[in-house]
């Protein structure tokens, strides 16, 4: 992980180093909610169509907003800490 790192790593290696290791997991793990809940959207009962469809266009905006701003505002901190 990116704490295994030494002060001399620069803030997009330690970008990198986090998210090749929770990338993956955050990844499969979005993946497979969405896919679960655009299974539930098909269902016969329209309150819960309703639920899974909008859940799952939740969590793939959840995902990506995890991976773009999370990241960006990860970054901006890191970039903080590596200049004091």
């Amino acid at each position: 992980t990116a704490r295994f790192l030494g002060p001399e790593a620069t803030v997009q290696e330690r970008i990198a180093r986090t998210f090749e290791t929770a990338g993956v997991s955050i990844f499969f793990t979005s993946l497979t909610d969405c896919l679960a809940f655009a299974v539930g959207a098909t269902s016969v009962f329209p309150a819960v169509q309703a639920f899974c469809a909008y859940t799952a266009t939740g969590v793939a905006f959840d995902f990506l907003f995890q991976v773009l701003l999370f990241g960006a505002v990860l970054a901006l901190d890191c970039h903080r800490e590596y200049c004091n």
